[in-house]
């Protein structure tokens, strides 16, 4: 009888790359002709996202845009704000060219400096952290099971995740927005804060289904000017669709939602005074299916010298997603001679996770910005930094457990209390939690018909004394036998040998 072999395609994981990558940023920028002179800078800070990202060949190319964001004290003390846009493209070097890559990409600000060399240019140098990783998945053939030639094979079941589909698309928000109730009008925005979430995904018919809601905040000088600043927030529903082939229904996803730029302007829409919102969102989204595969890892021949080619294939399998709630609580001193808060906002960035003691934890910096009210001084920029640890739990997590973190800040609030002050931080903790292991798979049989297994003729039976720890599939193997013979014969209903023992082995 010949030999008859099955194949099953298991989705394998190989890694591509995984890196950081320095994007400079580098301007010098003329104040518009609407701003008034520079007396003091306050704060510049630097935010970026992807547009678009791509494989070609052996490299790596992100293309995205840099915004750098510039508060400052003008003539007559008043607070203002300018914004530059800068493009890039980043290409990274490649070892080899994957046939299938699934990346994901974080951008966080690296160092930042902003100095004003006259009362109206600008100088602006820093950079942005590009955290890159990259895999390519693929399907190896690995055998199933085989039939003929005395061929005996040693199945085993092994949990894994494919992604089935990833799509990443740029679309724009419009909306006419309500003037804040219970406030002055809005005469002129100062600063403009804009956060994205995702509240819904699902895959149907062949497209990605995403709904979420944009969370505006902005402070602004009111028409007519009373020398203060107020804030208002809003929130808008924002939905899109975006083309996914391949990606099953019901099927678990992991959605990014991030604001490329935002901007709120003032005036008569539709006859009436109205705030006009206009932004730009990215949305990205990956798609996992959960399977089980039966695939052999040994082999051999009760009849004839047989050999197995093995490979080791690393497979993930996707244990959940994060979806972790943090609050972070601090008392803080409060600039000498603070009056009052004027604005509060936070970010987190440089997170990562790694497993210790069988707890996974992430890591991140969170950075808070105070712009506040000083006696004798006017407004002021103050900032907080903190590294924070926060344990995300998983079932089945090991050494090999990894999460690709996405922390966002969900509200921060700061509480005075004479010269101190509680500052209070709700942050989420999102991403795919990837077992990563490595399984060892048959790939080939080769039987040598020449060869054939050689045995006493005049023995029908063999007495083994087993001890505890081994197991019947090489102990078949050693003699030539059938494992599932050999586990009727001696009443056993498993593979170990869980205690000192001797075995009848019947001869095949």
């Amino acid at each position: 009888m010949e030999l008859t072999i099955t194949r099953q395609p298991i989705a394998a994981c190989e890694p591509v790359l995984a890196t950081t990558a320095e994007q400079p940023i580098e301007c010098d920028v003329l104040l518009p002709d609407y701003c008034p002179d520079i007396v003091r800078v306050l704060c510049c800070q630097a935010a970026g996202v992807v547009t678009d990202a791509a494989v070609r060949g052996d490299r790596f190319v992100v293309d995205g845009m840099a915004t750098v964001t510039v508060c400052y004290v003008g003539e007559g003390g008043v607070t203002k704000r300018t914004e530059y846009k800068i493009p890039f493209s980043k290409t990274i070097e490649l070892k080899f060219e994957p046939k299938s890559p699934v990346y994901s990409i974080t951008i966080d600000q690296g160092y930042l400096n902003c100095r004003a060399t006259s009362r109206r240019r600008l100088d602006i140098r820093g950079t942005l952290v590009l955290g890159i990783k990259i895999q390519d998945v693929r399907e190896e053939q690995a055998v199933a099971d085989a039939s003929g030639m005395g061929v005996q094979v040693r199945p085993q079941e092994v949990d894994l995740t494919r992604i089935s589909g990833q799509s990443i698309r740029q679309f724009n928000v419009t909306e006419d927005l309500q003037p804040p109730a219970g406030k002055p009008a809005v005469g002129e925005i100062v600063r403009c804060g804009c956060r994205a979430e995702v509240q819904e995904c699902r895959a149907v018919a062949g497209r990605a289904v995403l709904k979420g809601a944009l969370f505006v905040h902005i402070l602004y000088r009111p028409e007519p000017d009373d020398g203060r600043l107020y804030t208002a927030d809003f929130e808008l529903p924002v939905s899109q669709l975006l083309e996914l082939s391949g990606a099953p229904e019901e099927a678990p996803c992991e959605v990014n939602l991030t604001v490329s730029s935002c901007e709120i302007t003032t005036g008569e829409y539709d006859g009436n005074e109205q705030l006009r919102l206009s932004a730009q969102l990215v949305a990205s989204v990956c798609f996992y299916q959960s399977g089980t595969a039966s695939v052999a890892t040994d082999c051999f021949s009760t009849r004839f010298r047989a050999e197995g080619k093995q490979r080791s294939v690393r497979a993930m399998r996707l244990l959940g997603m994060a979806n972790e709630r943090h609050t972070m609580r601090e008392m803080i001193d409060l600039p000498e001679g603070f009056e009052e808060l004027t604005d509060l906002w936070a970010d987190a960035s440089r997170c990562y996770s790694r497993m210790e003691n069988g707890v996974l934890t992430v890591y991140c910096h969170l950075s808070v910005s105070l712009l506040c009210r000083v006696i004798d001084v006017g407004q002021d920029y103050h900032e907080l930094q903190y590294d924070l640890e926060i344990p995300v739990p998983v079932d089945g997590a090991d050494a090999m457990t990894e999460l690709s973190p996405k922390v966002s800040v969900q509200s921060v609030n700061l509480s005075p209390s004479g010269q101190q002050a509680q500052l209070v931080c709700e942050l989420l903790v999102t991403g795919p939690v990837i077992g990563n292991e490595e399984h060892p798979v048959l790939t080939e049989i080769q039987v040598d018909e020449n060869e054939p297994r050689t045995g006493d003729p005049t023995v029908g039976l063999t007495i083994y004394y087993a001890s505890a720890g081994e197991n019947v599939w090489d102990i078949s193997k050693r003699y030539g036998a059938l494992p599932g013979q050999v586990m009727a014969d001696n009443d056993l209903d498993g593979d170990a040998i869980r205690e000192h023992t001797a075995l009848i082995i019947p001869t095949a």
